[in-house]
């Protein structure tokens, strides 16, 4: 088996070298540098903005493997990308070369989710195999909303995700209005009580870790985009965002 991995970052770094413990064979990129040629998939750990250019120019487009958050699987579709396989990671990486702590099975769905599966599962990190391209968008949703919900309330009160947990009505509520935007634009119907289980579950187990907005386009901003598309309004969405001073 082999698997490269672009993106010399915390997260590309350590799937590398989960492989090469492994006796994976494949090679470890930065971004820029040019995509192999030879047979595997090519796991693309890079920011989302930096995916166009790698799109581009990737002689094996069969080969990217997305593991990007976000609402990206929109944009994969558009492109004629939408049966790659995408990655839902569930594992962090506090630095470089440190050992990831998973908080949740990562999922994994396309033509190689199961060598992922396989590879991590084989260091010790829960990962399953999605049976179906309706599961992936009721998962891609559930990842997005935790971004962007705990994302917006980290920033909000200045706390961690565990902090966050005691917020569950404020989390509900939020998922509620949110989720709706998000099953028009993903495809998706995954019910919003499950959702809010579901984080509120993931953020438990994270301890320390603090969420915050980032990457605006593919998360936050791509919901308000989504809602303005559709005469929504997202009143609870914009009076945090203004509080932060972010657009709403």
């Amino acid at each position: 088996m082999t698997i490269h991995v672009v993106g010399a970052g915390r997260i590309g770094t350590a799937i590398h070298g989960i492989a090469a413990a492994q006796g994976v064979e494949g090679r470890l990129l930065r971004r820029g540098e040019p995509l192999p040629t030879e047979s595997g998939p090519v796991v693309l750990c890079v920011r989302n903005d930096d995916l166009a250019g790698i799109v581009a120019t990737a002689p094996r487009p069969e080969a990217l493997v997305f593991v990007q958050n976000g609402a990206l699987l929109p944009w994969l579709r558009e492109r004629g990308l939408g049966e790659n396989t995408q990655g839902l990671l569930y594992f962090a990486v506090p630095t470089v070369g440190a050992t990831p702590d998973p908080g949740a099975p990562s999922l994994f769905w396309g033509p190689h989710a199961a060598e992922l599966v396989a590879l991590l599962s084989e260091a010790g990190i829960a990962a399953r195999e999605l049976a179906s391209p309706a599961e992936l968008a009721d998962e891609v949703a559930v990842k997005l909303l935790w971004g962007a919900v705990f994302g917006l309330l980290g920033d909000l009160h200045r706390e961690t995700v565990l902090a966050t947990t005691a917020r569950r009505e404020e989390v509900g509520a939020l998922v509620a209005e949110l989720l709706p935007v998000a099953h028009a634009g993903l495809g998706a119907s995954i019910p919003a009580g499950e959702v809010t289980a579901r984080i509120l579950a993931y953020s438990a187990n994270l301890g320390s870790w603090r969420a915050s907005v980032k990457e605006w386009p593919w998360r936050n901003g791509w919901l308000l985009e989504q809602a303005a598309e559709r005469g929504r309004s997202l009143p609870l969405h914009a009076a945090a965002c203004a509080r932060l001073g972010l657009p709403t």
